[in-house]
């Protein structure tokens, strides 16, 4: 068996056929010189941490605010997604959550992933081409840096409140709780004789 290579899709190889008892084999394999570029893949969601073709050039881990449809926060990371300028959601997982509010109870539906830059290997034809796709997605990947901010920041303080609104009550209920055996004693002790 001889020496397996992998190559990008869509590689010219030059070879000689060589007639073997099973049909014709490929011998001195060579590969002209080829310039190789990054092309962006069109959007896509994984719930996988790596993408099944192509490498991930970025990386921006996020979790959203909850809502009560899950259809409407998956929709709303793939915008986040896109609002960044990242052509990829992979490690989608989901998070679900009781919230109360009175006697009210609901469930609160969240999702969590790393928004992402996924390219491809491509053949070109020039180191041109090659550099002027590297210098593209140099500038596409400080974009999606720079528009991941204000996004992560929103989302982070949307889902603080959301937790908080929960918590809260929870915390209030504690504080009660901490008082009333202190008021307790504090009355015992004013009963007592002195």
């Amino acid at each position: 068996m001889g020496l397996v290579r992998t190559f990008p899709k869509n590689v010219l190889v030059e070879f000689d056929p060589t007639p073997t008892p099973k049909g014709l084999s490929a011998k001195q394999i060579r590969i002209p010189e080829v310039y190789i570029r990054q092309r962006l893949l069109n959007f896509f969601t994984s719930k996988g941490s790596n993408p099944k073709h192509g490498d991930a050039a970025l990386r921006l881990p996020i979790s959203t605010r909850f809502f009560k449809d899950p259809a409407k926060g998956r929709q709303y990371i793939e915008e986040l997604a896109k609002q960044c300028g990242c052509n990829a959601v992979l490690g989608l997982e989901f998070e679900k959550k009781t919230f109360s509010e009175g006697n009210y109870r609901f469930t609160g539906h969240a999702f969590k992933g790393e928004l992402a830059l996924v390219t491809e290997k491509q053949p070109c034809d020039t180191k041109e081409m090659a550099l002027a796709a590297e210098r593209q997605l140099q500038q596409r990947i400080q974009a999606a840096e720079q528009a991941f901010g204000p996004i992560q920041e929103a989302e982070l303080k949307a889902r603080q409140s959301q937790l908080s609104g929960c918590l809260g009550s929870a915390v209030a209920v504690l504080a009660v709780v901490a008082i009333l055996p202190a008021a307790i004693i504090a009355g015992i002790a004013g009963m007592l004789p002195q």
